[in-house]
């Protein structure tokens, strides 16, 4: 069994050497970075007060990646029923206007599980089977999934229809 001191001080460095990095991959799937910084910090409390069992201690970068990216599908989730259910819909979009680029934008529209796909693929740099492992999906789906959604955004960003 793991040494539970250990693992709170992994999980420590890891936020000291990663917080930046993992804001950034919130803040691409949320597409707020007030709200990608407290998902941060949400993930990481959650596993200070439940830290993870992990076989191999090397994957635990991973684990929280994995962590982060299920703790911003939850949020998107909600904040797609508050918006539903909210009196009049506002064209304010992002909090944090001079993160509102094009690119930003069109990520946004794209279905959750191409965004998914899309910022770890091009944000984290990471290959189609890390991805599909963090995302619990197959290899073969997120192809599927990067393929549409750069052909969505190549559309997107050249002002032309979808196909």
């Amino acid at each position: 069994m793991v040494d539970q001191r250990k693992e709170a001080t992994d999980l420590e460095s890891l936020y000291h050497a990663r917080f930046g990095r993992m804001v950034g991959l919130a803040e691409w799937l949320v597409g707020d970075r007030r709200v990608a910084e407290e998902l941060v910090q949400e993930t990481f409390a959650g596993l200070v007060e439940n830290p993870p069992t992990l076989q191999n201690p090397d994957a635990l970068e991973s684990f929280v990646r994995a962590a982060l990216v299920n703790r911003c599908r939850s949020k998107i989730r909600r904040l797609i029923i508050e918006r539903r259910h909210a009196l009049s819909p506002t064209e304010d979009g992002a909090t944090d206007h001079h993160h509102d680029t094009d690119l930003r934008r069109a990520i946004g529209t794209l279905p959750m599980r191409q965004r998914q796909c899309t910022v770890l693929r091009f944000y984290e740099d990471m290959t189609v089977a890390q991805i599909a492992e963090t995302l619990n999906i197959s290899t073969g789906s997120v192809k599927t999934h990067l393929h549409r959604s750069i052909r969505t955004l190549e559309h997107a960003l050249s002002g032309g229809p979808e196909s």
